[in-house]
Formats: C-alpha cells, structure tokens, sequence
C-alpha cells in the first residue's frame, strides 16, 4: 500500500482518477505533438528533390551528356530520372514538372551526346535554384538537358 508523504494533500479515489486522466491527457496531446512533427517532417524530406542521390547513382553516364546546343548538362548534381508523372504532353507540346513547374520541352534541351544509364524512364537535368547565377532563373529557365524514355 502506498502511503502518503508528510505534508502533502489527501486525495480520494475519483481525485486520484481525475489526476491520473489529466497526465494521460497530456501525454498524449504530446505523443500527437511529435507525431505530427515527424510527420511534417517526413512529407517535407520527400517534397524535396532527390536529384543529389539519384544523381550520384548514375554519375558516370550523365557526365558525358551534352545537350543539342552542345552544352554540357552535368556538374555533380543537375541530373536524375524522372518520374512519369513529372511529364507529360500539352497541346501537343512536351512538358517536364522541375520543381513543381510545368516547363516545356525544347528542341536544344534533347540529349546529344551520352548514354542513358537506365532506359526504364526519363531523364532530365537542370541547375539548381541555389546554383551561381541562376538564382534568380525560373525551373524553366534552369532546365538544361531532357533524354525520353526510349520508345516513348
């Protein structure tokens, strides 16, 4: 049996349930309180690019790759695959989302020169809106090279 600490308050049953839901209470509202932070976390680390790891992955090819206005399209990080749902074509026009944009695709943009390293999707490459001097460029102006899925 506990027993009670000289000098503190006597409590009675419904008290000591009252005190015990209250902490409950708390504790809960603080596990929802991380919960929701790991979780805006989480949705904020997937919002974000994963140019720097896909890129690296396939480094070797895009290093080669030059664009039809014989520019390369590679420094370190500017390349990745893209996924299906970031092209699309409008009014007969072929569009890549960079960034959440949908840009069009033009002719200088199509891949001259290079392999591509996996042949399951498309692949694009475009600066960065932190790279040096193109900070104050649209994705679409930063949009650099574009290689489509072969056969599509």
């Amino acid at each position: 049996m506990l027993q009670r600490l000289p000098g503190s308050p006597r409590r009675d049953g419904v008290e000591l349930i009252k005190l015990c839901l209250f902490a409950f209470g708390l504790l809960v509202y603080y596990a929802v309180f991380v919960a929701l932070l790991l979780a805006l976390f989480w949705i904020w680390q997937g919002m974000r690019p994963a140019k720097a790891q896909e890129h690296h992955r396939f480094h070797h090819h895009y290093k080669s790759w030059v664009n039809a206005d014989d520019k390369g399209c590679c420094d370190d990080r500017h390349c990745r695959p893209l996924a299906d749902a970031d092209e699309r074509t409008s009014n007969g026009f072929l569009e890549v989302r960079i960034e959440g944009v949908w840009c069009p695709v033009l002719a200088h943009h199509y891949l001259k020169q290079g392999n591509v390293p996996d042949v399951s999707t498309s692949h694009v490459c475009a600066w960065g809106d932190s790279d040096q001097g193109w900070q104050d460029k649209g994705p679409c102006e930063r949009l650099i090279c574009y290689q489509p899925k072969p056969g599509s």
